[in-house]
């Protein structure tokens, strides 16, 4: 497919410069100073019921050495995690937890005297009461905490998670954190101006697939909002189990509207009826899966649960991509870049899986994959989505206006028939319409060219086109496939009826009037008639072949002149 360079327009501009932004606060977040990580330098203990203290956890056998993979159970156990200042505390530090959904953790630090100072937060803490407000788990550790003192703290979780405590100097921290707003910010202005552009493309237009869009958008942000801790730290405190159970509900229905979006802007006609059916299905299970999450929200606790979760992403991520592979070949306006978008949100949920799985360094890129690939997608789809339609979208004398046309009749070259029929059947799609194919067999053309008084084929040419430009109304496309077939494009009509009444007035015309003819000569003509996007199957070629094998079918002198494929 080849690229038609499409107008610099403000949503262009607009779209590079965010895009722009985006690599450019890549760089700080990526490259600042980096945390120590307490992987391999803290030890870890089970306490099944959750009920020592920090002098009976400290004394109990059993602690290992943390890995950089260690998935630890779900409750109702806690996890105790110690390790030791490794200097005197000349300036304070903060210590982390990134991607922990808990629903209670305690930080216990030794007292010069003997004793502990507990610092607590959780999901039931309001953000407020905090020592660090965080959407993450985060500590401050005071400057006048002895050095060379165990510190212990004490997780009461939600779901199985892989510890990986982060420890940060005080100012390093507090710049990653604004930065890290910087880019979410960014991300936030690129999902406004996505849904505002999609409203109005859905509410002037009346473009459904806009408007699908638009709730996939929507969905994409709250989820973001809800997998980084946002949701939980600015929306008050919420329990552990309710917090996870929002996470998959919004995951699970994001998911779903993302494979009926993409089910949407490619009809059945051209991803193929079972491509069609299997997305629907893999898409109505995603709804009962989250109807079931709102039900019992106690199913968010379970680990299989958690596991199923990650398997029907990757589950729809399999079912686009086969969607898409059902349609390559076609000629749709900007396919390349719809691609591009599906393949950066792909690379960005494949990395957060790994990142969640501990197969990413947690101080590392992976926090912020999902989000660069998602506000990459955003960008990329809101950018093809505003030029596509106006190629998709534009009235038919303006394609008529740019198209090439046949040296003797004015009309349109067969070359260009293809296009049009891709164009209205993704214009169907996208606003509801229905448009028809004429095509038309002149029956007795080798008679004209050989009778009594032989026609030029200029002239049999020239005279096809004028009766079938007359026949025409001025929206329809007329064509010219070859010496002996024709075809003409209805791109809207508001009942099958149309095309069949266009079809026999260029059949009445061609026997009663053609004054550039000998005297008792005349056009027959036979026409088979398709509706688009109904008997598109895939392939504009293949319909186009379906036509002239029916045509192929009609006997000369029969009273059925014109045929509707079935």
């Amino acid at each position: 497919m080849v690229l038609k360079a499409a107008p610099w327009s403000p949503w262009g501009r607009l779209w590079r410069w965010l895009l722009c932004c985006f690599v450019v606060l890549a760089a700080p977040v990526l490259a600042g100073a980096a945390p120590l990580s307490l992987v391999g330098r803290a030890e870890y203990l089970i306490d099944p019921q959750g009920a020592w203290t920090p002098d009976q956890a400290r004394a109990a056998r059993g602690w290992r050495v943390l890995g950089p993979r260690q998935q630890v159970a779900a409750a109702p156990a806690a996890v105790w995690l110690r390790w030791r200042l490794s200097r005197a505390g000349e300036s304070e530090v903060v210590l982390e937890l990134p991607r922990t959904v808990v629903s209670e953790a305690s930080l216990y630090l030794p007292r010069p005297r003997g004793g502990w100072d507990r610092l607590v937060a959780g999901d039931p803490i309001a953000p407020s009461r905090w020592p660090l407000p965080a959407p993450e788990l985060a500590f401050p550790v005071p400057s006048a905490t002895p050095a060379g003192g165990e510190l212990l703290l004490r997780l009461r979780h939600a779901d199985p998670f892989v510890p990986t405590p982060l420890v940060w100097e005080k100012s390093a921290y507090d710049s990653h954190r604004a930065i890290e707003h910087l880019w979410i910010g960014v991300f936030l202005g690129v999902v406004a101006m996505a849904v505002v552009y999609g409203l109005v493309e859905a509410l002037l237009r009346g473009d459904a697939v806009s408007g699908w869009y638009v709730l996939h958008v929507v969905l994409m942000a709250a989820f973001q909002w809800v997998q980084m801790g946002y949701a939980r730290a600015y929306g008050g405190g919420q329990d552990a189990g309710a917090t996870q159970a929002a996470r998959l509900v919004v995951g699970t229905l994001l998911a779903s509207v993302s494979l009926l979006f993409v089910r949407r802007a490619l009809p059945k006609a051209l991803s193929g009826l079972r491509a069609s059916a299997w997305a629907l299905a893999v898409a109505a299970f995603g709804v009962a899966l989250t109807g079931a999450y709102v039900v019992w929200p106690a199913l968010a606790l379970r680990s299989s649960v958690v596991g199923a979760q990650h398997a029907y992403y990757v589950l729809v991520v399999v079912s686009v991509g086969l969607l898409l592979w059902t349609v390559r070949g076609v000629r749709l306006p900007y396919m390349r870049w719809y691609v591009a978008a599906f393949a950066a949100a792909a690379a960005g949920v494949v990395a957060q899986l790994a990142y969640l799985r501990g197969w990413l360094a947690a101080d590392g890129w992976g926090r912020y994959a999902m989000l660069t690939g998602v506000g990459i997608e955003i960008a990329v789809l809101t950018y093809a989505l505003n030029f596509s339609a106006r190629e998709v979208l534009s009235e038919p004398g303006l394609k008529r206006d740019r198209a090439k046309r046949d040296r003797w009749t004015g009309l349109l070259q067969a070359g260009e028939l293809p296009s049009l029929l891709m164009a209205m059947a993704v214009r169907g799609l996208r606003l509801n319409t229905h448009g028809a194919i004429v095509m038309l067999h002149l029956v007795n053309h080798d008679e004209l060219r050989r009778g009594s008084s032989p026609v030029a084929p200029e002239v049999v040419a020239k005279v096809c086109g004028r009766v079938i430009r007359e026949a025409c109304s001025p929206g329809d496309l007329p064509i010219r496939l070859d010496d002996q077939r024709y075809a003409v494009v209805l791109e809207h009509v508001q009942t099958p009826s149309e095309a069949q009444a266009l079809a026999e007035r260029i059949l009445e015309l061609g026997l009663h009037h053609h004054p550039e003819l000998p005297p008792l000569e005349a056009l027959h003509w036979h026409a088979a008639i398709a509706h688009v996007p109904r008997h598109l199957k895939g392939d504009p070629q293949t319909l186009i072949e379906r036509l002239d094998q029916l045509l192929g079918q009609m006997r000369r002198g029969s009273a059925a002149r014109v045929r509707e494929l079935s």
